[in-house]
This record gives structure tokens, C-alpha cells and sequence, in this order.
């Protein structure tokens, strides 16, 4: 069974992830990432860092608003769907190249690369929901079962069809389904605070969110867009870097790799915080094997401070091209921990050890 994320991101490889197992992994904050399960609280999108946060609506209770209504009988009116188990063909992909032709943003050049080349793999139960016009293809879903769940995982669709919001549309097809197999909950991933690109999903009404720090779910209305994670973490390492900046040199950084854990494979403690100072003033930590870092965790409120080395070396598994794309000064410095020095509630312990080092 799952813990709960001690990683700004982490991911797992199991050779089967059905029923149960899946229900419970989704309750704690994990999703489907091609043929493994991973979670993370933060995302690096167009050189910017956000918060995910996490959302489900429960089934029983679940109702479309007065415009969703609307929307469902315009579009059974016009379109005819089905779902089954999932399947890939050259149709499916045939309409994913059509999708991303239209996408405005990045994806994979194949549907099979954008999963993982998981399609064929037995490891979760998957289903497709395909939507017809006529007996033209022009939007599909994919979803994965749990026991008393169900995760929305990828939408795709005909651009040519866009005013029937086809992306919302096959999200209430997998709702209705999940209502008709007497299934409690309906994961659809996360939305981003800042970044509208995902506010449709909230739209669904009914949503609840994980709480990054309880990890309990709650109702949206209760959701504090000021508190994000991001936001959080910003404020506590601002104010830090304002006190000690002037005689230690702290400067804030944006780490580029706060995936580094997911995407690379080697048992290296890598730095993976979104956020961390760095003290270029200190006598002792001046060379690139010998830096102090400070991160803040917001979980468990709390300061740390980490003896750190420079990695020059490339990750081999991100794209190069992304890479190149990255400003040096802000983004570019890829961490390994070698030790952790200290954790603390308060700025005080920080600043005495800054003074044992003198």
C-alpha cells in the first residue's frame, strides 16, 4: 500500500495496480504516469513553478450544473459514444495526431510515446470512452478502474469539433459511467493556481481538493489560492534571504528539476525542493562540492539545511532541447545532496550555525 509523499515527486513501478490497490494510491494523492504511479505537489511549466492540487468529486452526490445539463443534451443530441475496454489502434492514433496538430503546447509525437508505451501492458484496468459523429471518430478518453474508483487519465479529440467542448464532455461520460457501475469517486487529476490552462476540470462542480499538508480531501470553496505550497515556501525563504542576504550572500533559486526523482533512475540524493538559497558568503562552503543550501518543507514546517554539490554532469533523461531552453543563472543548478546539516522550526538555529562558521 501507498505511504503518503516524503519526495517532492516520487513514483513507483508495480507490476499490477487494480482494484484496491489502485482505489488507494489515488486517495493519497498518486496518479497514473504511463506504466508507473507517481505523485507530486509541484510542477515547472514554461520556466515557472506552480502548486498542483489534486481534485475528485464523489459520485453519489454528484450533479451537473444548470450549463453541463445544457451541454449533455446538445451533444447526445448530436453524438453517439461507447466504452470499452481499451484497445490501441491506428484510429486512436490517427485522432491523436489531429489533437496535437491543434494543441497549443507540448506533447508527445505519439499517443503510445505520450503513455509510455504502457497501452499494451496489463498493469492497470483501462478503459477507453470513444465518441462518435456519424460514424466519424472525434474524441476519446482514457481511464483507468479502481474497485470503487474511477481516474480520468487523457482526452483527445478533433479540433474541427471544438464547440462541442469535447474535453469536458467525455469528463461527464466517464462521471455518468462511473454513476452506472456503482462507483464512489472520480479522480481527475490536478489544476494549477496561477495557471488557467486547468481551471476547466473545476468546472465539473462538486470538487474536492488534497490538502498538500494534512493530506486530507476537502471541498474547493475551502481552498486558499494565497497558501499554495509555492506561495508558502516563497514567502518563508523571501524573508530568510532579506535578513541574511547583506553579510552571507544568499540568492533564491528556481530548481528547474523538482521531477529529477521521477525522471532520473540513479540512487543519487538529489536536491528535488522547487525552491532553495544558496550562501555564497561562507568560508567553509565555497567551492561547487562544498555548498550550503536551504529549503523549506512546507509539511513539516520546517527549515533545512543541506551540504551540497554541484552536478555537472547532464541528466540523460530529460530533453535536451528543454534543457538548452533554461536560463543558467536562475534554473541551471543540479544538486546532490551529501548531507543534511540541520532541521529547524525557527530562523534562530540558522543563524547560529551561520555564526559556528566564521
Amino acid at each position: 500500500m501507498p505511504k503518503n509523499i516524503n519526495k517532492t515527486a516520487q513514483n513507483l513501478y508495480l507490476e499490477e495496480i487494480k482494484g484496491p490497490v489502485l482505489d488507494d494510491f489515488l486517495e493519497k494523492g498518486w496518479y497514473r504516469m504511463g506504466p508507473t504511479i507517481f505523485s507530486s505537489f509541484y510542477i515547472f511549466y514554461k520556466n515557472e513553478l506552480f502548486s498542483t492540487i489534486w481534485l475528485r468529486t464523489q459520485l453519489e452526490s454528484y450533479q451537473n450544473t444548470k450549463s453541463l445539463k445544457k451541454l449533455n443534451r446538445k451533444n447526445r443530441a448530436a453524438l453517439a459514444h461507447k466504452v470499452e475496454k481499451f484497445q490501441y489502434t491506428a484510429e486512436l492514433e490517427a485522432l491523436y495526431q489531429k489533437y496535437r496538430v491543434g494543441f497549443k503546447g507540448n506533447l508527445p509525437d505519439t499517443l503510445a510515446s505520450y503513455m509510455m508505451d504502457s497501452l499494451s501492458l496489463p498493469i492497470y484496468d483501462t478503459c477507453l470512452l470513444s465518441v462518435y459523429h456519424d460514424d466519424t471518430l472525434v474524441a476519446c478518453s482514457i481511464f483507468d478502474l479502481g474497485e470503487k474508483t474511477l481516474a480520468s487519465i487523457f482526452g483527445f479529440y478533433d479540433p474541427v469539433y471544438s464547440n462541442y467542448s469535447l474535453g469536458l464532455y467525455t469528463m461527464l461520460l466517464e462521471i455518468a459511467y462511473g454513476q452506472e457501475q456503482d462507483m464512489d469517486i472520480y479522480y481527475v487529476g490536478y489544476f494549477v493556481p496561477g495557471n488557467p490552462r486547468f481551471d476547466y476540470k473545476l468546472r465539473l462542480g462538486g470538487i474536492e481538493y488534497l490538502d498538500f499538508k494534512t493530506r486530507e480531501w476537502y471541498g474547493i470553496a475551502q481552498f486558499d489560492y494565497e497558501k499554495t505550497p509555492i506561495n508558502i515556501i516563497s514567502q518563508k525563504l523571501s524573508s530568510l534571504q532579506s535578513s541574511l542576504k547583506k553579510e552571507y550572500g544568499a540568492t533564491l533559486y528556481q530548481n528547474a528539476f523538482i521531477d529529477v526523482h521521477i525522471i532520473e533512475y540513479f540512487p543519487m540524493r538529489y536536491l528535488d525542493d522547487p525552491l532553495f538559497l544558496i550562501f555564497e558568503g561562507l568560508s567553509s562552503y565555497k567551492s561547487e562540492e562544498n555548498i550550503v543550501v536551504i529549503t523549506y518543507d512546507v509539511q513539516a514546517a520546517a527549515y533545512k539545511l543541506y551540504h551540497c554539490q554541484i552536478l555537472h554532469a547532464v541528466f540523460s533523461n530529460y530533453n535536451p532541447d528543454w534543457l538548452k531552453g533554461l536560463d543558467d543563472e536562475t534554473f541551471k543548478y543540479q544538486m546532490v545532496i551529501k548531507k543534511t546539516l540541520k532541521t529547524c522550526k525557527t530562523v534562530k538555529p540558522i543563524v547560529k550555525f551561520f555564526l559556528e562558521q566564521k
